[in-house]
């Protein structure tokens, strides 16, 4: 991942292209996004068409499409999750590269997932997020940890 450098001010929308997708093309971050994204401050997005394109002629060639039903998907999301937490055992810092690709595979089967079931990505995560913002109101869960019931 790529840094995608200073914000230079959160009133006005800008975009950078420090970062290019595989064929050169550049991505558009918006500034605003990303001075408030506090984690997200790097580099991210949701995939690509193409990226969604690949996953689906990969499964396609192979004729997987068959198993991949919505119990299969959440039972390999569950397994693959595992997989990535697996390289955190024990407070070690795993290889960047083993993250990467369990990452990729997590990701792979919510994507696979969100299909399957006729769903979009985008619109399902800002629904949840905007039910997690009432549960958890800045000035009552800033800075803790705490869960929303034990929030006062």
């Amino acid at each position: 991942m790529n840094n995608a450098g200073s914000i230079q001010s959160a009133s006005r929308p800008t975009t950078q292209t420090n970062s290019r997708d595989s064929t050169g093309t550049p991505h558009q971050i918006n500034a605003i996004a990303m001075a408030t994204a506090g984690i997200f401050a790097t580099f991210c997005s949701m995939p690509s068409p193409a990226t969604l394109q690949a996953l689906r002629e990969f499964a396609v060639e192979r004729d997987w499409e068959q198993f991949h039903s919505p119990e299969n998907l959440a039972k390999s999301i569950s397994i693959e999750a595992a997989e990535l937490l697996e390289l955190f055992q024990w407070g070690q810092t795993p290889d960047q590269t083993r993250v990467e690709e369990e990452l990729a595979d997590v990701l792979t089967y919510c994507f696979q997932m969100a299909a399957r079931i006729g769903v979009d990505i985008d619109e399902i995560v800002l629904s949840k997020l905007e039910k997690t913002r009432a549960k958890y109101p800045v000035e009552m869960s800033k800075g803790r940890i705490a869960k929303y019931t034990h929030l006062q």
